[in-house]
């Protein structure tokens, strides 16, 4: 081995893993450093670090790894440049422009580089699995910290230093402040986000567990389940029974976690949804959807249109790009339509009316490009099913889309591609992978 593939190797690792900290725990690093505006920026710090590591290496090396499993995060990438020229020509501020670019576009890089250094050095894969397994392990148990500290020691949960910060800046904003309830939300503003997480986790360890039989990983993946009961994340507690139904068809043996999982989760779901008990808010959601299927009335808050007035061609230029990047809160209050239905948010159409159809579009293709893929093994079931976890946050409240939570999206949808590339090419990165 040369001292440069090395040197290269440990460095990749490193700033991958502080991209993955510092997003991560962005909140907690800005309540404990006390900067907002650094805090929120380290991530994005080491993601330029690791493209410039990139741009050498493949100077160096003059090699790089561009697969058809890639074409729909490319197309997403360049979407993304053509979105900044089209927001700055909407004037909708560089600022704002610049921070959805961050968020929603610029964490591609991110994946075309970690892609790169997973090819070329398989060793890194085991390593990258234990970093990953520490940052959910980490944030799993902050829930439970943070119930034990509220609902049982009965003490303020604002001294805890990030979710103090993050009810100072709801105050700000006019909007509820979390307390001691049984919805935790971790390190993250809010508690779909941690229940993401841990849903995700709770199938990671699991798969863990059967590759390696260690008892610690089946505990944690438990650990993981009971996590998004505290963060009440009903969503997730639905999508976990599909994943393990879906397990089921493939492993007879998770059949008995299934059957265990869903009656939890009946459970759970009776007793703290809205959505079961209040028939009132049931009807007047589906009254909504069936008043816009027939006579598409958009009183009730939904419209395939950002813009609804003016002429033909300028709303369908919009329908197809979008507003832009920038603040949606700002962009709805110029005339354009409501996002949801009688109260109950649909956020997927805050990327319909901010980027187009063309985004809804190569969005389809990243989903149809995990699912189409053949099941060559048990590790590509099992990634199938915890991407699942991700794309079915995207209709409700965009969870993915947070901060962090995109981070961790990004190393597995890497992971999930690269085993593709390996079983195709033949490379064994470890045994127990």
């Amino acid at each position: 081995m040369s001292i440069p593939s090395f040197t290269d190797k440990k460095i990749s690792l490193f700033i991958i893993s502080l991209v993955l900290f510092t997003a991560v725990f962005n909140v907690p690093i800005k309540s404990i450093i006390n900067n907002r505006i650094l805090g929120g920026s380290l991530y994005f710090i080491f993601e330029m670090l690791l493209v410039i590591l990139l741009i050498f290496r493949i100077i160096f090396y003059d090699r790089v790894r561009i697969s058809k499993l890639d074409y729909p995060f490319i197309a997403y990438f360049f979407y993304g440049i053509f979105q900044i020229v089209w927001s700055i020509f909407n004037n909708n501020g560089l600022y704002q422009v610049i921070y959805d670019y961050r968020r929603y576009f610029f964490s591609v890089i991110f994946y075309l580089a970690v892609i790169q250094f997973l090819t070329f050095y398989p060793s890194l894969l085991p390593k990258l699995k234990k970093i990953l397994f520490l940052v959910i392990s980490l944030v799993v148990l902050e829930l439970f910290f943070e119930y034990i500290y509220g609902n049982i020691l009965k003490l303020d949960v604002n001294n805890i230093p990030w979710i103090g910060m993050i009810n100072s800046i709801r105050e700000g904003a006019g909007a509820a402040q979390w307390g001691i309830s049984y919805r935790g939300i971790s390190v993250f503003p809010y508690p779909h986000n941690a229940g993401l997480i841990s849903a995700v986790g709770c199938l990671l360890f699991l798969y863990e567990y059967k590759l390696t039989k260690k008892n610690i990983f089946g505990l944690f993946s438990f650990a993981c389940f009971v996590g998004i009961i505290l963060a009440g994340a009903r969503t997730f507690e639905i999508s976990i029974i599909m994943a393990f139904m879906y397990l089921s068809y493939y492993d007879f043996k998770i059949r008995k976690i299934f059957f265990i999982t869903s009656l939890i989760s009946v459970v759970i779901l009776t007793i703290f949804s809205e959505l079961i008990y209040n028939i009132g808010f049931l009807y007047k959601f589906f009254q909504g959807i069936y008043a816009f299927l027939i006579h598409a009335d958009l009183s009730y808050g939904i419209n395939f249109f950002i813009v609804t007035e003016g002429p033909f061609l300028e709303r369908m230029i919009y329908f197809i790009f979008g507003a832009g990047l920038g603040d949606i809160l700002e962009i709805t209050t110029k005339g354009f339509s409501y996002i949801g239905i009688y109260g109950m948010e649909w956020r997927i159409f805050q990327i319909l009316y901010q980027y187009g159809i063309i985004q809804i579009i190569i969005l389809g293709l990243v989903i149809i490009n995990v699912f189409k893929q053949k099941n060559y093994d048990n590790s590509i079931i099992y990634y199938k099913a915890i991407m699942f976890q991700f794309f079915i946050s995207l209709p409700h409240y965009l969870e993915m889309y947070t901060i962090g939570v995109f981070q961790v999206f990004i190393i597995i949808y890497a992971i999930f591609t690269t085993h593709i590339f390996y079983v195709e090419n033949k490379i064994i990165p470890n045994k127990n992978y």
